[in-house]
């Protein structure tokens, strides 16, 4: 999903950080569906889901504007360099964000993916979280 609006954003349309808050406008006030559960590991049932997919689009969203587009990119070029004919978990996807980003974003990922709520969505102030 990020890719998609990603391509978006590259073709003049809203920037992936406009399109995620518009999904996490939609979604903010729907705490039994949307965020009930946790990313990361969502079961066997619900991993195709709505949620999943729009909720991992907003983490990267998320954490593109947190770490800067010159850090955000260079991770993903090193995790798909990394893992590219192989499984990877989230926690080792976290770390390399971290060592990238050069601080601790255990926060960042635990109110993105792990927390069944909705996390404050970033002001100026915040976005480097």
């Amino acid at each position: 999903m990020f890719a998609g609006y990603l391509w978006d954003e590259h073709a003049a349309g809203p920037s992936t950080f406009q399109s995620a808050r518009d999904i996490y406008d939609t979604w903010a006030n729907d705490p039994d569906y949307f965020w009930a559960r946790r990313l990361p590991d969502p079961g066997r049932d619900t991993m195709f889901d709505l949620p999943v997919y729009f909720r991992g689009f907003m983490t990267l969203a998320v954490l593109r504007h947190a770490m800067g587009d010159t850090r955000f990119f260079r991770l993903l070029r090193t995790w798909t360099r990394t893992h590219q004919y192989g499984n990877a978990t989230t926690a080792q996807f976290t770390e390399l964000a971290s060592q990238i980003a050069g601080r601790d974003l255990t926060l960042f990922f635990d109110a993105w993916l792990w927390q069944p709520t909705a996390p404050p969505w970033p002001t100026p102030s915040t976005a480097g979280a």
